[in-house]
């Protein structure tokens, strides 16, 4: 695949993706639900991100160090599998 192309397929990839997101309604969640989110995310004045709207059930909330993306690297990633098997077990 040329460069070109590839790029035809990434601006269509994101058309479609951008419809869907259009397209989407949101339904409400009937249970329970454990949000793992960044301290970064902490400029939201909103700690549950919204998510109280939609969980119908318990929404526990738990703080992790590092970026969305960071999460899932070392040294992250510890703090997540922390939270994981308390939420787990």
């Amino acid at each position: 695949m040329g460069r070109a192309e590839e790029l035809r397929h990434l601006v269509e990839n994101g058309r479609i993706a951008f419809r869907a997101i259009q397209a989407y309604c949101h339904q409400p969640y009937v249970g329970d639900m454990t949000l793992i989110r960044v301290d970064s995310a902490n400029a939201h004045s909103d700690p549950m991100l919204g998510w109280q709207a939609l969980v119908l059930g318990e929404l526990s909330v738990h703080t992790m160090p590092g970026t969305h993306q960071q999460m899932v690297v070392p040294p992250y990633v510890e703090a997540l599998a922390a939270i994981l098997r308390r939420e787990i077990e």
